[in-house]
C-alpha cells in the first residue's frame, strides 16, 4: 500500500487530504511573482523557480505575492541495526501546496540521519539511532525509526524495530530465533519495517510502502518503496551529487527504506535513497544517501569480524521550494 501525504492551504481554509499516485498538487490560478532568496536556486524551464535546501537556511521572501507556493519537506532517515539488523526507517515526505505565501523570512532545519547500531567485540554497542526531524513554515516532517539488531536472550536486547517519528516509517526488526518484529509506521503516513527470520533482518518501511520481513533463513529483507514526486524530479534539480540524482531519478522518488543485513544477502533498497543490507563479517552495510531521507542497510551477521558488522547512517532530509515565474 502506498501512502502518499498531501496538504493545500488556502486564506483562511486548511484542508487535510490523503491521496495515491505520485505527482504533487499542481499550482494553479492568479498568482504574483516572487522575489525570493535562499538555499540554492534552479530554473529548469518549465515555469517553476526551485528553491533547495540540504542544510539549514532560510527561505526569504523579499516582495511580491501573496502567491501560491509547493514544497517537499523530508525527515532523516533511520539507521540501521547491527549484526543481522534490521534496515532503518524512512523519513516522512510531507508535499504542501500554499496558496498565499507572503513577504518575510522563513527558517527552514533538516534533519540528520540517525546513526547505525555498532556492536564491538565483548559487548553490545549503541543500538540505531532514529532519524531527526525537518521543519519549515509551522510544518515538521517526522524522522524514521531505528533498525533492530540480533538478539541473543541471555545478553543482547533491541531485536523489535522501531516506529519513527510521527509521520515517519518504522525500521525493520533484527534477526532472532523468535522475536525481532518490525517497527510500525507512525501516522500520519508511516509504513511499517518488515519483520527478522533466522539471521537475516527486515527491511525499513519507505515513505511510499512497507519494508518486507526477511525471506528466509541468512537472508536480509528488502527496504519499502519510496513515494514518487515528479514535480520535484531529479533533472530538475542540477548541481546535486551523483548518488542523489541516481536515487531520486527522474520519477523523483524520496523516503526508501534501508534493507536488512543477513548472512548469505542483504535486503536490497528501493527506489528513494535507502541502503544496502550487509552480509556476513563487515561492516559493508550501506548508508542512506544523503538528503533523500533514505533509511541506513542493516549490518552484516558477525561470525569472525570484530565488528560485528554495523548499521549504515540514515540519508539526512530535504526541502524544496517551487512557484511559478
Amino acid at each position: 500500500m502506498m501512502f502518499n501525504w498531501y496538504i493545500k492551504e488556502k486564506p483562511f481554509l486548511s484542508l487535510l487530504g490523503m491521496g495515491g499516485g505520485g505527482t504533487g498538487l499542481a499550482l494553479s490560478g492568479s498568482v504574483s511573482p516572487l522575489d525570493a532568496s535562499g538555499g540554492t536556486t534552479a530554473t529548469p524551464g518549465n515555469s517553476y523557480k526551485y528553491h533547495y535546501f540540504t542544510s539549514p537556511g532560510s527561505f526569504v521572501v523579499s516582495s511580491g505575492g501573496p502567491a501560491e507556493v509547493e514544497f517537499l519537506l523530508i525527515g532523516g532517515g533511520g539507521g540501521g541495526g547491527d549484526n543481522a539488523g534490521g534496515g532503518g526507517g524512512a523519513g516522512q515526505v510531507l508535499n504542501v501546496t500554499i496558496a498565499s505565501f507572503s513577504p518575510g523570512t522563513y527558517p527552514v532545519t533538516i534533519g540528520t540521519g540517525g546513526a547505525g547500531g555498532t556492536e564491538p567485540i565483548g559487548s553490545p554497542g549503541p543500538l540505531a539511532d532514529p532519524g531527526v526531524n525537518s521543519t519549515f513554515n509551522g510544518y515538521t516532517a517526522g524522522g524514521g525509526g531505528g533498525g533492530g539488531r540480533y538478539l541473543n536472550p541471555s545478553f543482547y536486547t533491541g531485536a523489535d524495530g522501531n516506529s519513527g517519528t510521527p509521520g515517519g516509517s518504522g525500521s525493520g526488526g533484527g534477526a532472532y530465533w523468535g522475536g525481532g518484529v518490525g517497527g510500525t509506521g507512525s501516522p500520519p503516513g508511516g509504513n511499517p519495517g518488515g519483520g527478522r527470520n533466522n539471521d537475516g533482518g527486515g527491511g525499513g518501511g519507505g515513505a511510499g510502502g512497507s519494508g518486507t520481513p526477511s525471506p528466509g533463513i541468512r537472508q536480509g529483507g528488502p527496504g519499502g518503496i519510496g513515494a514518487p514526486f515528479p514535480a520535484f524530479a531529479a533533472p530538475l534539480l542540477p548541481g546535486l551529487p551523483a548518488p542523489w540524482t541516481t536515487a531520486v531519478g527522474p520519477a523523483g522518488n524520496y523516503g526508501g527504506g534501508g534493507g536488512g543485513g543477513g548472512v548469505d544477502s542483504g535486503g536490497s533498497s528501493s527506489p528513494g535513497g535507502g541502503g544496502n543490507g550487509g552480509t556476513v563479517d563487515g561492516n559493508n552495510s550501506g548508508s542512506g544517501v544523503a538528503n533523500t531521507g533514505g533509511g541506513g542497510g542493516g549490518g552484516g551477521k558477525w561470525e569472525n569480524d570484530p565488528f560485528r558488522g554495523g548499521g549504515g547512517t540514515g540519508g539526512s532530509g530535504f526541502l524544496v521550494i517551487r512557484y511559478l515565474v
